[in-house]
């Protein structure tokens, strides 16, 4: 394989402008994008040359675009009811996917159809010998949250209580609400803490969940082998102001914030008892490590079967969530 990774992108209004940013420092070339309208696309395509020095092609059929670049990756980020169709076309096409949070979504399906559309993707992942990732960026921050940790509490052996909180100020067409914030944000809490209880399994018996306009919130417990760790996340729609991103074991909290650093590029800080750490933005982290396993120098940051572990979370507790306000 080339090393000169030939990627596209399907959805790059938002967060996949970015993923092109990151495509571009790493060193890949950045052939096309597809977006849904000849306005979207004109408007997409100006602010990736802006950004990053696009001078690909834009394209509003998906199939069309895979056929005339053959891109060797791709990243999804068309909205949720659309990664299947569109990972699958990229896997059949020959591509690797890295697909954004979460993995699968669409309410006219139920839990359980939603489940086997996922484990659709993984089954045509295989077959086709592709990488299937997903942009659960947050796991990149572990491992300097727990350098922080063993800094000021010593090595974490044990974990009694996980907690999270994470806000957002929802997407083009306005604030999440409702089920929308579970959709939107939950993946990111349930990837840290699977990530941070790989052996652990949903008590189902233990799960309360409560949904209103501008909040979510739930709390339940994940058996390990002789223990149970309490979990707590709280998601929040926020209007105005900084968006809070923070998630700690054992109530050592960490904050997460982001700002260029002295070259101009942005970077992820990572705050706990007063120390902050700097490290690379996350979503860069997990671009990186996708493009270094498509050209095949070890994992993607999360896989395609992680994601589905926590995506059965997540359903599991929106069916069980009462509703308030």
């Amino acid at each position: 394989m080339s090393r000169k990774l030939r990627v596209a992108i399907i959805g790059a209004t938002g967060i996949g402008k970015h993923h092109g940013k990151w495509y571009a420092m790493e060193g890949c070339e950045v052939r096309a994008f597809v977006g849904t309208s000849p306005e979207t696309v004109a408007r997409t395509r100006d602010a990736m040359a802006q950004i990053f020095g696009f001078e690909g092609q834009g394209h509003l059929d998906v199939r069309q675009m895979l056929a005339e670049h053959k891109p060797q990756a791709v990243s999804v980020c068309s909205p949720h009811h659309l990664h299947r169709e569109h990972s699958l076309a990229c896997l059949e096409a020959g591509a690797h996917v890295l697909c954004e949070k979460p993995l699968v979504w669409d309410v006219a399906k139920s839990g359980a159809e939603m489940l086997a559309d996922g484990e659709s993707m993984i089954s045509a992942a295989q077959q086709a010998r592709r990488l299937l990732a997903v942009n659960t960026q947050y796991v990149a921050a572990i491992t300097p949250y727990l350098e922080l940790y063993q800094k000021r509490q010593g090595r974490l052996n044990r974990i009694e209580r996980l907690d999270f909180r994470m806000e957002s100020k929802g997407g083009a067409s306005g604030p999440n609400q409702y089920d929308e914030i579970w959709i939107d944000l939950a993946s990111h809490p349930l990837s840290l803490m699977l990530r941070l209880l790989p052996r652990a399994t949903f008590a189902r018996d233990s799960a309360t969940c409560v949904i209103g306009r501008d909040e979510a919130v739930a709390e339940f417990e994940m058996e390990q082998p002789g223990s149970r760790c309490s979990v707590r996340i709280e998601l929040r729609n926020v209007y105005e102001g900084a968006m809070a991103r923070r998630f700690g074991a054992n109530g050592f909290m960490a904050e997460l914030t982001g700002g260029n650093d002295e070259q101009g590029i942005y970077r992820t800080h990572i705050t706990a008892a007063g120390e902050r750490v700097q490290c690379e933005d996350l979503v860069h982290t997990s671009v990186r490590r996708f493009v270094e396993a498509a050209r095949g120098n070890g994992e993607p940051l999360a896989t395609g079967a992680e994601a589905l572990r926590h995506l059965e979370i997540q359903l599991a507790l929106l069916q069980l969530a009462r509703r308030d306000g």
